[in-house]
């Protein structure tokens, strides 16, 4: 357990899913997971929504695991957020209005691979990998 005030954040959260984990954190009276925190300087590299809801609900301390993050033995890989829509059709006009380039095919999410230029849109257990061409 560290406290809340030692940890230092790095990185943007998503509102609405900051909003969600506090409402459950608040209702179950339980933190799943740990944040990950390089031991060193008490910053938070893995865990900000949950960070973010311990401090909206005015806890003291967080779980954490703590570790090395220089030690070899830590790797950093690559990772994708997965966004569930309505209509897919909605996230290719995004995609079209960014003027960005992509292709979509189903695809089984156990195919995808860590590609950072994946984005995955789930409806009705319809999986589509879209990726920049």
């Amino acid at each position: 357990m560290v406290e809340i005030e030692e940890l230092k954040p790095h990185e943007e959260v998503v509102e609405a899913l900051v909003a969600k984990l506090t409402e459950e954190m608040r209702r179950d009276d339980i933190v799943r997971d740990p944040l990950i925190v390089d031991q060193g300087e008490y910053i938070n590299l893995e865990g900000m929504h949950r960070f973010s809801a311990l401090k909206r609900l005015n806890c003291r301390f967080a779980p954490c695991c703590l570790l090395d993050y220089m030690s070899p033995q830590i790797t950093v890989g690559s990772w994708f957020r997965v966004f569930s829509v309505e209509e897919p059709t909605l996230a290719q006009d995004v995609l079209s209005s960014r003027m960005l380039d992509y292709s979509v095919s189903p695809m089984d999410i156990s195919d995808i691979t860590l590609d950072p230029a994946t984005v995955v849109l789930t409806k009705d257990g319809e999986r589509f990998s879209l990726r920049r061409s």
